[in-house]
């Protein structure tokens, strides 16, 4: 791997070390599967003309070891060489990689760069840029839609909510948030990570059968007012629902209660947005405080 470079930073894309972090964790879970986790490099002459640059991983704290939460690139230009292999694919990998090496050895020692990477031609079309752009371009694989295909998170209420939101045709943060309304905040991105064997269900979020009970009882009080036909269906309204549950401590069937008396000028009064503000999920729960005091009142 000593031949391996990177393009500078005018060329290729800088690191993003949150999306590293994920591609040690893969490794680690995995191994390195070449059919996956291929590196793409050019060499010889068609990297003649560009600054290319030698990558280390150096501690941030230099009183510390490297590990995860300290680490960081030294970048260093060098001359060209016919045998550097310079990344057109694959960085994060490649630092992940040597992240692995750093940290845990052992893991690393059945690593075959060889076996692992590939070279690549250059089409007498593009620039080396441009190249590098278009092997790129493709849109990242979100939580969103992992949220879309059946693959089981290894928490069974998860994975219950899940199918919920798929028969519904619900945005599945807004299920997560229905489904969890006194415990923490269930993020589609912490699904994601689940069912790729990276996370586990943390302990600040807990859910059971009064999760999904309750959750079943507010879902049904949203879908059974005519007036909020569709207006329930977003991540601010679902996230502020369950900002007002946590912080009013309101019991369920209230909540329930409050639902059912929302109307369009009480929607006017309390959840309606101002010109020039928006609509966040401190809005709809600030929006849920009005809407108690009014139906308190009548």
């Amino acid at each position: 791997m000593e031949s391996v470079v990177f393009f500078s930073r005018d060329i290729n894309r800088d690191i993003n070390k949150s999306h590293v972090k994920e591609q040690y964790y893969r490794l680690k879970l995995d191994g390195f599967v070449p059919e996956i986790n291929q590196i793409e490099y050019l060499t010889g002459d068609v990297t003649q003309k560009c600054q290319l640059e030698k990558i280390e991983i150096i501690p941030v704290d230099s009183n510390k070891g490297i590990s995860l939460s300290n680490w960081e690139i030294k970048r260093t230009q060098i001359p060209w060489g016919e045998s550097l292999k310079a990344l057109v694919d694959g960085q994060h990998r490649y630092i992940a990689l040597l992240l692995l090496k750093e940290i845990e050895p052992e893991l690393y020692s059945n690593f075959d760069f060889e076996a692992a990477s590939k070279k690549c031609n250059l089409p007498e079309i593009f620039s080396i840029p441009e190249f590098i752009a278009k092997k790129n371009s493709g849109r990242a694989w979100t939580p969103e839609d992992d949220g879309a295909i059946d693959r089981p998170s290894g928490d069974e209420y998860v994975d219950m909510i899940a199918a919920i939101y798929k028969k519904e045709n619900l945005p599945p943060q807004v299920c997560y948030d229905i489904y969890s309304l006194r415990t923490g905040i269930l993020k589609v991105s912490l699904v994601k990570k689940m069912r790729d064997g990276l996370r586990k269900l943390p302990k600040s979020i807990e859910l059971n059968e009064s999760s999904m009970t309750e959750g079943d009882k507010i879902y049904q009080a949203l879908k059974e007012n005519e007036f909020m036909f569709e207006r329930y269906n977003n991540t601010k309204f679902s996230g502020g629902m369950k900002m007002f549950y946590k912080e009013s401590g309101i019991p369920i069937d209230k909540l329930v209660e409050l639902i059912s008396k929302i109307n369009i000028d009480k929607w006017g009064a309390c959840f309606t947005v101002k010109p020039g503000n928006t609509a966040e999920a401190r809005f709809y729960k600030d929006g849920f405080t009005k809407l108690r005091e009014l139906v308190n009142q009548e």
